[in-house]
């Protein structure tokens, strides 16, 4: 392990954690996951339960 003196005296800083930007863009994969989800199964799943109720007595 290299001593945060020698990585400041080298010119770099430690890059141990994740930064802001790959933490943006993991929320944008997954908002655009969710997206893709319910645009490919959101009518089936809306037709399913329109079925369910329709068939609901009473």
């Amino acid at each position: 392990m290299v001593a945060r003196s020698q990585t400041i005296r080298w010119g770099r800083l430690p890059d141990d954690g994740a930064t802001a930007v790959e933490y943006a863009l993991m929320v944008g994969l997954v908002a655009l996951t969710i997206v893709g989800a319910v645009t490919v199964f959101g009518q089936a799943v809306l037709s399913l339960f329109q079925s369910a109720v329709t068939k609901w007595p009473g």
